[in-house]
């Protein structure tokens, strides 16, 4: 429900403070991967991020250019750490095989790692399911069909609140990510946004 919520979010991007209606950013968001649609890709980005605490999104060049992302499962990766316990790499295994991406590659932008907050942990996002379900990452009662909330007067009202507690703040995170991420191919000017106005509900 999060991650469907956050995919349906239009992107906005800006290049030196003005809104831009073609930009090679905005047909990136749009169609990250040739196989698939922008919300699909970002609702599975969603869904990792909400379900495991992170998030990796593997930058896939053509023609040395950035021509698309590749989402990579959080199962799959592990954080390699030098002798100062700062990350060094990021290693992806999967079907036997290993595959390591330095933090900062010498050349191109390097994975982009979403995660949410972490008490205990330097390198990993922690997942808001090891905490409780659905009602600790902010999903009204109402809205799961779980009755005798009185906290929201009706399922309008808690369909705002998820909606500006939950998805947006969600979807802000990944922005400036995306932002600071995409800033040294397309140059400081550039900042991903979104349409809060045109969220579905």
């Amino acid at each position: 429900m999060i991650a469907e919520a956050a995919a349906s979010v239009p992107w906005l991007v800006f290049d030196g403070g003005r809104e831009q209606e073609r930009h090679t950013v905005l047909d990136l968001l749009h169609r990250p991967d040739p196989d698939g649609a922008g919300d699909g890709f970002f609702e599975t980005l969603y869904g990792h991020l909400v379900l495991s605490g992170n998030a990796w999104i593997n930058p896939v060049s053509a023609a040395g250019r950035l021509a698309g992302m590749q989402l990579l499962r959080p199962d799959r990766m592990r954080v390699i750490a030098g002798n100062d316990g700062w990350p060094v790499a990021y290693e992806h295994h999967s079907g036997g095989r290993r595959q390591r991406f330095a933090v900062t590659p010498e050349d191109g932008p390097g994975l982009l790692h979403l995660k949410l907050f972490h008490p205990l942990d330097d390198h990993l996002g922690f997942a808001p399911l090891e905490a409780a379900l659905a009602l600790a990452l902010g999903v009204p009662p109402m809205l799961l069909g779980i009755p005798g909330d009185l906290t929201y007067a009706n399922y309008q009202e808690a369909n705002r609140a998820f909606c500006r507690l939950t998805v947006l703040p969600l979807v802000h995170r990944t922005a400036a990510a995306l932002t600071a991420w995409l800033q040294p191919i397309h140059g400081a000017g550039l900042k991903i946004d979104y349409d809060a106005d045109r969220l579905p509900g």
